[in-house]
């Protein structure tokens, strides 16, 4: 799936939120969300973000987190009664 059809599909879903998910090293699952609208600026740029609550220590801690667009996926649930959708790194 190309980035034209992800936004399309948003579209066509009425998505509001879009979960950017990632394992750890020690495979623990963490997820930050975001709106559609800072999807394509993450697709493009990353998301940057401080990993030192979770499992970094201060000096180690930014992360940039790339989405990976063939991992995108419609969730089957909803949150707050809108469409959600998931996006591996």
């Amino acid at each position: 799936m190309d980035r034209e059809e992800i936004f399309e599909l948003m579209r066509d879903k009425n998505i509001r939120s879009v979960a950017l998910q990632f394992i750890d090293f020690r495979g623990k699952l963490y997820t930050l969300w975001v709106p559609p609208s800072e999807l394509e600026a993450s697709l493009e740029h990353g998301v940057g973000m401080s990993g030192w609550p979770y499992f970094a220590n201060v000096e180690r801690s930014d992360l940039l987190i790339i989405p990976d667009v063939n991992s995108f996926r419609v969730l089957p649930w909803s949150r707050e009664g809108r469409g959600v959708a998931g996006v591996f790194r």
